[in-house]
């Protein structure tokens, strides 16, 4: 069936859930108008909800752009806890352009921004995580302090692990892929007399991953990797049962969309089809 109807109402927001899976894509002017049309207390709290398996902040991005306001953004479908104390009230759960359930991010949700009168954009702002092994929300931002020192950050893709205080852009502007919890390691955390220490702590973050979220994870290192360095990665991927990931140049939203067409070939344009469904959930008040 259809995955939307395993959403969570939120007992504060309104969750507009995008799409449906292998339906084209929501367009940004369509979902604008329906957020433009709701009463001013529903808009004010509304979140996006992603249900046809693509990354939606690109696209809240854009009614951002087009609304003039702030918006919230899932990445994943939110799901109901199952009723334990030890479980969170909500999980959120990615799901593949086929509709099938796959891993829960670490980064849950974000706030995107419109651009600046510059053309610059604010970066968007956590609001919502679960690393593994502390509770959901815990801290006052998405990351831990392992005991090497290095800290292990919640981004789109999935985790960063490095020494500064937040993870590169280019790491933080790559898109969710269903397909993969990437856990991507700083070359400062893999040179000089404290590598094993820090390799040690991100063996034991990994352990505490869920069945699901450790069949997908896949070690990567950054883009300038020296070779040595890779070769470091690599015998820690395979001691530790997961999969490697080859270093390349990280792909923004942007990149990866630019990436799927010839160099010089402009982009197609959209076929000429119905758009896929924009429901919500929860209650929004006439006016």
């Amino acid at each position: 069936g259809d995955p939307a109807y395993a959403a969570a109402a939120h007992p504060e927001k309104v969750s507009v859930l995008l799409g449906v899976p292998r339906a084209a894509p929501v367009p940004a002017d369509d979902l604008a108008t329906l957020l433009a049309g709701l009463p001013a207390d529903a808009r004010s709290s509304v979140r996006l909800v992603p249900a046809d398996g693509r990354e939606a902040v690109t696209l809240a991005e854009d009614v951002c752009d087009l609304l003039g306001t702030e918006l919230e953004v899932t990445l994943g479908l939110p799901l109901s806890g199952d009723g334990t104390a030890e479980a969170a009230a909500e999980s959120v759960r990615l799901l593949s352009t086929e509709g099938e359930f796959t891993w829960s991010p670490p980064l849950t949700a974000l706030k995107c921004f419109p651009a600046r009168d510059d053309g610059s954009r604010p970066e968007p702002e956590p609001t919502g995580w679960s690393l593994p092994g502390a509770p959901a929300g815990a801290g006052d931002e998405p990351a831990l302090l392992l005991a090497s020192g290095a800290r292990a950050f919640a981004v789109r893709s999935g985790l960063w692990l490095g020494k500064d205080s937040a993870p590169p852009r280019e790491i933080g502007r790559r898109p969710t892929d269903a397909r993969a919890l990437r856990v991507t390691v700083d070359s400062a955390c893999l040179t000089g007399r404290e590598r094993d220490a820090h390799l040690k702590g991100l063996a034991a973050l990994l352990a505490e991953l869920d069945a699901p979220a450790r069949a997908h994870a896949e070690i990567a290192g950054p883009a300038d990797a020296a070779p040595e360095l890779v070769a470091e990665l690599r015998k820690f991927a395979v001691r530790t049962g997961l999969a490697f990931a080859a270093p390349a140049e990280t792909q923004t939203a942007e990149t990866e969309v630019a990436g799927l067409r010839e160099p010089g070939t402009p982009a197609a344009p959209l076929p000429a089809v119905t758009a896929a469904p924009v429901t919500t959930t929860g209650r929004a008040r006439p006016r």
